[in-house]
């Protein structure tokens, strides 16, 4: 099938691709609106000398097959969309919709944009040359492959998850902390290690495990909120943020924490142990709690940044 120099509108059904089969959009705008699109072929996105071509994934699963779309042509979402085993060939992806990821991937040759909406990670893995993720949310389970920049929202899970980054990435927009509990792939979490969880069921804690350098920008805002029934008792801790080295300077982070009964607070510290590092959010009694300390933690030594906040009341 090739559409070449127009604008076409394709709404519902279902659409496939079997074998050698294509599909040759050219110097055209293509929208998919609420369609099931097996692609079991290829999609070529091409530009002409006349310019290129774009395709919009509008409230459309695509499953399988390579999506190749040349320089000066766009593939982007909108609406509600959902891709599984999907292989973007040649050039970037920008999402501006609410696109869902599935067990199969999404693999992008150069940098997954958002600029609003949502992507959400239903077990898969998003990897792609970079991740920038402008505005919007980032949330579900599974990985992101490739260096990111989330200057919108993460938040794990579609209540408590594990988000796992397979390279650096640079926090500077919105971290949400869910805690229901203190279990790490169903057992109790050690003191003098860094935990970082693989089974998001077995984990009663929101977490984002970074493999590489996680950057924690001045002014991140991070809001940590207690689920359900669960109440901490001193001596609980949970390490929400793992990286092979955390930079941060806690001070200049803005934290939401919860209020705590019992004459108990929540509090936040770097600690590191072996060749990693965490965000370590601790439970202290009132006369446990120590004095805020600032300091910016590099790349070598362990240093401790300690505060206490409590969230403001309304």
């Amino acid at each position: 099938m090739q559409i070449e120099n127009s604008g076409v509108a394709i709404a519902g059904g279902a659409l496939r691709t079997v074998g050698d089969g294509q599909w040759v959009i050219r110097q055209s705008f293509v929208t998919l609106s609420d369609a099931v699109f097996d692609n079991q072929g290829a999609v070529q996105v091409q530009t002409g000398t006349n310019g290129g071509a774009t395709l919009v994934l509008d409230g459309t699963a695509i499953s399988g097959g390579s999506v190749s779309v040349d320089a000066g042509s766009t593939l982007r979402t909108q609406g509600r969309s959902r891709v599984d085993g999907v292989n973007v060939l040649l050039t970037g992806m920008t999402n501006a919709g609410d696109l869902a990821i599935g067990a199969g991937g999404l693999t992008v040759a150069d940098t997954y944009t958002q600029t609003g909406g949502t992507t959400v990670l239903e077990g898969g893995t998003l990897a792609a040359a970079s991740v920038d993720l402008q505005a919007g949310v980032l949330a579900g389970n599974g990985t992101v492959a490739g260096n990111s920049v989330i200057a919108g929202t993460a938040s794990a899970g579609l209540s408590t998850g594990i988000i796992d980054f397979a390279g650096d990435a640079l926090f500077s927009g919105a971290l949400i902390v869910e805690l229901a509990g203190t279990a790490v792939d169903g057992a109790a979490p050690l003191a003098n290690a860094i935990n970082v969880a693989t089974d998001p069921l077995l984990t009663a804690f929101d977490q984002y495990n970074v493999l590489g350098q996680a950057v924690l920008a001045d002014g991140l805002f991070i809001d940590v909120d207690l689920l359900g029934t669960f109440a901490p008792s001193a001596g609980d801790f949970f390490d929400v943020i793992t990286a092979g080295v955390l930079v941060a300077d806690l001070d200049a982070l803005a934290f939401d924490l919860p209020v705590l009964g019992g004459g108990t607070t929540l509090t936040a510290s770097i600690v590191s142990f072996g060749n990693r590092q965490a965000l370590r959010l601790s439970v202290a009694g009132v006369a446990d709690v120590p004095a805020p300390a600032s300091a910016l933690l590099g790349a070598a030594g362990l240093v401790v940044i300690v505060v206490g906040r409590r969230r403001r009341r309304a």
